[in-house]
């Protein structure tokens, strides 16, 4: 994904946007996956870590300062 289309769905997302959390959830599902399953290499463990580490991030990006810092922010999660 692009620099620009994070910033403007994360910035999206901040102000409510249900729609736009959903396309920055689907654009960053499969690379967050990969992350969570090379942290814990287990599958099923790799699928809770993220379904918990996405809760946190839709209740936090809110406070989330630079938008175009989401990944970095996200993978600390």
């Amino acid at each position: 994904m692009e620099r620009n289309e994070l910033v403007y769905l994360v910035t999206r997302a901040q102000q409510g946007d249900d729609a736009a959390w959903s396309e920055l959830f689907e654009k960053t599902a499969d690379d967050f996956n990969y992350f969570a399953l090379k942290l814990v290499r287990d599958e099923h463990i790799a699928e809770d870590v993220l379904q918990d580490a996405y809760v946190d991030m839709f209740l936090g990006v809110a406070s989330l300062k630079e938008p175009a810092a989401f990944i970095k922010w996200a993978k600390k999660i």
